[in-house]
């Protein structure tokens, strides 16, 4: 079993839904959810999540960083957390940047 593809596979299946339930996560993988989200960014970050359409990479990191936001393990006023949050934030926004500007580049090269 490749449990890199299949937290890939159960992302994009879930992805219309907003990523699948905390528990459906929990049961498909006996991790947390924290984890999860963790271990599907380093994924969409490696050559695996290239084989993906452009379109369901950005779904994934936006479902990514709205669920890391919701549900986190530290005390939501904590400085760690602010800390954290502000560096991923600028992390993703930088990314999803990226992929904007190499997507736009893709459409306009189409006839």
């Amino acid at each position: 079993m490749n449990r890199d593809a299949d937290i890939l596979a159960f992302a994009t299946r879930w992805r219309h839904w907003g990523g699948g339930s905390w528990s459906d996560i929990f049961v498909e993988f006996g991790i947390s959810p924290e984890k999860y989200f963790r271990r599907l960014a380093r994924i969409l970050d490696s050559v695996m999540a290239r084989e993906l359409p452009l379109e369901v990479r950005v779904d994934l990191w936006r479902i990514r960083r709205v669920r890391r936001s919701e549900g986190t393990s530290v005390p939501t006023g904590s400085t760690k957390t602010s800390r954290v949050g502000r560096a991923f934030d600028g992390r993703l926004w930088r990314h999803e940047k990226y992929v904007e500007l190499i997507a736009g580049r893709l459409c306009a090269q189409r006839p």
